[in-house]
């Protein structure tokens, strides 16, 4: 995981505030772009710790804050306003 990491061409972005948490919206987003079922891909908890993820981003920071990691093969970086990125 990195803090701070300049992205990539984006390949697709979604707000995460139209789902029930972050890792929910993560995961729907990296299915849609590697053309899997979410039930394929590997638990996200694997990764990145989804219930601590969706804590930081549901206590609303005034300060933009972003966490960027690896997860299937791509580049995710999700934001406290809401925005899930994906990219190769």
């Amino acid at each position: 995981m990195s803090v701070g990491v300049d992205a990539a061409p984006l390949a697709r972005r979604t707000n995460w505030t139209t789902t029930e948490a972050p890792s929910t919206a993560i995961v729907q987003l990296v299915a849609d772009v590697t053309n899997r079922a979410h039930t394929d891909l590997d638990p996200l908890q694997e990764t990145i710790d989804g219930d601590a993820l969706n804590s930081l981003f549901e206590s609303a920071a005034s300060e933009r804050l972003y966490v960027s990691f690896t997860y299937e093969g791509v580049n995710v970086r999700v934001t406290n306003d809401g925005i899930v990125e994906i990219w190769e």
